[in-house]
């Protein structure tokens, strides 16, 4: 059975005395077991491992992928780890090697399934959960890490250089948490050597991350001289958070560690640590996939920052496997050049969220729904405008599907006055005059809405209705053709050809119209709407 580390090997051979046995892994340490209070010797890769702690068992993955997800950075760890400390780290490393060791510490450790497995429904059959609960607790870590990368890459990065004849040691999470009770900070510090600390302190308050240097990015990282013995009271709190083991290079200091009364531990979940969880990490859980494909860009370009999830860009480093987001819209970066430097910019999720809601019950159909629960979705503090914009255009859809067209005009009208750019809000004004029967105002306004935007091609298909109940069928005929020509595969392109349909079956072409309805009921199909009559398209 394969042996899988849940410490980097070569990170844990940092606290041993021996610094020139090759590889690096093979150099003696000494361990202290809190369990049986006694200390011994062993390797570093002898170490913070357990067998088979990550092999999935589902035959549609590879058994090792997870393992690999760890094994793809630690091969350049230790250079990175001396970089860092030597202020020499660039910020490609930064990212793609420091940043998913310090993450993974949370998710690597040993008891993470303990702790997944609690989170089961008490009524979830027990035969399930035999069978499932090893690979979902693995795949589990995949998805936390994926949302916990932006949050350690946003955070504040320390390293304080210790003084003093007593060395650091370490534990089998790799870290300790800590609080600073006057600045009311949390985080977690992580020794890297017998002398240095990295601490990482989450904070989601605008702050610089990167900063320009010669034309380059680099990564903001604070560097402080600590008092004389100041790191004693470190060394206790890591024997005291160590699940089980401590690791160190001189017998005397984990002896003496290990023989205070110090109980087993488990390891800490990041919102103990001051990492974002919940809707909050999951509505900015791509963070650090846009800014590691955003770092190669040279500060210098003046152009194109809005942080776009790029795959290739991606997929040029390091990454951890992509898990599907299972919940939303796509949601704004969180991050913005500013000036020399690229900051935080985190945003509160709950009308995004709240916009999702209302795009999913739009789908449904489910016009009183909508109009009680975007009444509700307004009602929220410091609403971005082009959101409450949104919100307003898919209750105004609403107010028209049901007739009510005097508060569906006055809520399209004051989501164009709060969001003037969009032009589909344009676009669902038009729908909302065609649904209330006032044909040429419905053609003016859908007219104008393809002189701002002539590829707009669901324009096209409104006006097109607009212009069949004006009797203008041959340009309504070219209005729909045009449509079908500019949409791609949906909803709206199936709406399409059944306008076109219906304009060709007036037209007595009825051959050329069977056609396109057979078309549209394919596309209805395909896309989860068979029987839908609706034409109309209202775009939110």
């Amino acid at each position: 059975m394969p042996l899988h580390h849940y410490l980097p090997a070569s990170f844990l051979a940092r606290f041993s005395d021996d610094v020139t046995t090759e590889p690096s892994r093979n150099r003696i340490l000494f361990v202290g077991d809190k369990k049986n209070k006694r200390v011994f010797k062993a390797p570093a890769n002898k170490v913070g491992c357990i067998q088979n702690l990550y092999t999935l068992i589902d035959s549609s993955s590879s058994p090792d992928d997870i393992d690999q997800t760890w094994t793809s950075y630690e091969k350049n760890l230790p250079s990175a780890i001396n970089n860092l400390i030597n202020k020499i780290i660039d910020v490609e490393t930064w990212a793609r090697v420091l940043v998913p060791f310090v993450a993974c510490m949370l998710i690597r450790v040993p008891d993470f399934n303990v702790k997944f497995n609690q989170r089961w429904p008490p009524d979830f059959p027990a035969k399930m959960h035999d069978i499932l609960s090893n690979d979902n607790a693995n795949h589990a870590r995949l998805m936390e890490l994926q949302r916990l990368l932006g949050f350690v890459a946003t955070a504040k990065w320390l390293i304080l250089t210790t003084h003093g004849e007593e060395k650091l040691i370490t534990n089998d999470l790799g870290f300790s948490p800590f609080i600073n009770s006057k600045f009311k900070d949390v985080g977690m510090v992580i020794p890297l050597d017998h002398k240095t600390i990295l601490a990482v302190v989450p904070t989601i308050v605008d702050h610089p991350v990167l900063r320009e240097e010669d034309n380059k990015w680099v990564p903001i990282i604070n560097f402080i001289d600590l008092p004389t013995n100041d790191h004693q009271g470190l060394n206790k709190s890591l024997a005291h958070s160590a699940l089980r083991f401590v690791f160190g290079s001189q017998n005397g200091i984990i002896q003496r560690y290990i023989n205070e009364n110090i109980p087993e531990s488990r390891s800490p979940e990041p919102e103990e640590l001051g990492f974002p969880g919940g809707r909050f990490s999951r509505a900015h859980e791509f963070t650090w996939h846009r800014l590691v494909a955003a770092i190669k860009k040279p500060p210098s370009e003046k152009d194109g920052w809005d942080f776009p999830l790029d795959i290739d860009a991606l997929a040029s480093g390091w990454h951890s496997l992509l898990m599907f987001p299972i919940n939303l819209v796509e949601f704004p970066p969180a991050l913005k050049k500013i000036g020399n430097t690229i900051q935080t910019r985190f945003f509160d999720p709950e009308p995004y969220y709240a916009l999702s809601h209302l795009q999913m019950l739009e789908q449904a159909g489910q016009h009183d729904a909508i109009i009680q629960d975007a009444t509700t979705a307004l009602l929220i503090n410091k609403i971005p405008s082009s959101i409450k914009a949104r919100i307003l255009g898919i209750r105004a859809g609403s107010f028209a599907d049901t007739g009510n067209f005097k508060d569906a005009l006055k809520d399209i009208r004051r989501a164009i006055s709060l969001d003037s750019s969009n032009i589909n809000l344009l676009v669902n004004l038009g729908y909302t005059f065609l649904k209330a029967g006032n044909n040429e105002e419905a053609y003016r306004t859908l007219s104008r809405a393809i002189k701002r935007d002539p590829k707009h091609g669901v324009a096209y298909s409104n006006r097109a209705i607009t212009l069949l109940k004006l009797g203008r069928r041959k340009e309504a005929l070219a209005d729909s053709s045009t449509a079908i020509n500019l949409i791609p595969d949906s909803i709206e392109r199936a709406g399409a050809f059944l306008n076109r349909g219906n304009i060709l079956r007036e037209l007595g072409q009825e051959q050329q119209a069977a056609d396109d309805l057979e078309q549209a009921e394919k596309l209805f199909k395909k896309f989860s709407l068979k029987g839908q009559k609706n034409t109309l398209s209202l775009l939110t």
